[in-house]
């Protein structure tokens, strides 16, 4: 998946950057519409993060319809993971979905944030950092007729 174009959101908060790429998914299920989208953590400034290495606690997302409601969705980690992130390895990179409500609402973005917790989990070195992700809008699919 692409890191740069119109479906690409990047944020830098504190020497890390988080990129996210959506893209349509029209092979999944003729039922609604599916979304894959690809999120990378990279730690690019340890003196400007003040750390030598970070721990994803969790993630916080808003996924908006196109009706204007929205929902939330939280959890601890990411896809059952808590990456580090560090000057030895500075790169996380995963992929899941989103997808349009089963009862027709249909996803049009989402937008939300990252918790790192500097050292680790079991040894924290300061204060949790919150790593904003700004909006990014879904592709729209074409239909063909």
């Amino acid at each position: 998946m692409p890191n740069t174009g119109p479906h690409t959101s990047t944020s830098y908060t504190r020497g890390i950057k988080i990129t996210i790429t959506a893209m349509f998914c029209a092979d999944e299920t003729p039922r609604y519409r599916v979304y894959r989208y690809q999120v990378t953590l990279e730690l690019i400034d340890s003196v400007q993060l003040g750390y030598q290495c970070v721990q994803l606690e969790s993630r916080h997302w808003l996924v908006h319809y196109a009706n204007h409601e929205f929902v939330h969705a939280n959890g601890a980690g990411v896809v059952g993971e808590f990456p580090v992130l560090s000057v030895e390895r500075p790169f996380y990179r995963y992929c899941s979905r989103v997808e349009d409500d089963p009862a027709g609402l249909e996803v049009v973005g989402f937008e939300g944030q990252f918790t790192v917790v500097p050292g680790s989990l079991v040894d924290p070195k300061g204060p949790a950092i919150e790593l904003p992700v700004p909006y990014i809008e879904l592709p729209i699919p074409m239909e063909i007729i």
